[in-house]
């Protein structure tokens, strides 16, 4: 949970956002950040998603732990900033 949680801020922080909650309250409203903001929620929503479903396998023993905190880093998809 800290690795992802880390991994969520600092991907927002790329676009000099606080964290990614700051980033993410932009998709609601209207400006030149909306879209960023937007993008930034639907990943945030797939990574976390991603991740709950991988540890539910892991827990019923259908797939392994991730070796280390980056290893489950890399299972996840890359942000796609909107230009």
């Amino acid at each position: 949970d800290r690795a992802l949680t880390a991994h969520l801020d600092s991907t927002a922080q790329q676009r000099k956002y606080d964290n990614r909650i700051t980033c993410m309250v932009r998709a609601g409203f209207p400006g030149p950040f909306q879209a960023e903001g937007q993008a930034f929620a639907t990943w945030c929503d797939t990574c976390n998603y991603a991740a709950y479903t991988l540890l539910a396998e892991v827990q019923v023993g259908t797939k392994p732990m991730p070796a280390s905190p980056a290893a489950l880093i890399s299972m996840l998809p890359p942000m796609v900033w909107p230009t």
